[in-house]
């Protein structure tokens, strides 16, 4: 992690990389690339307010294999949201 910050604070231009599933432009880049596969998975469910929160490393196979075990099945739409930064 701490590379990771290191890497952030110099560059001047920074792309994510997920699972690399998306076919369109949008990681090129002739700065640096993060690669977010070894990044710790978090999943954080709050079903009052039918809310979940994923780090950005999260899979949707990892997401949907979440919330196939811990929602209770209803018809009402689950909302999934980027997770509170750390420092916020």
């Amino acid at each position: 992690m701490l590379e990771l910050q290191a890497l952030v604070r110099r560059s001047s231009c920074i792309r994510a990389l997920g699972s690399r599933h998306s076919f369109s432009r949008c990681a090129d880049t002739d700065g640096d690339l993060v690669d977010l596969r070894e990044l710790p998975v978090h999943i954080a469910l709050d079903e009052t307010a039918r809310e979940v929160a994923c780090s950005a490393s999260t899979t949707y196979a990892e997401l949907a294999a979440y919330l196939e075990a811990h929602v209770a099945k209803s018809r009402s739409p689950m909302l999934v949201r980027p997770p509170t930064p750390l420092n916020a």
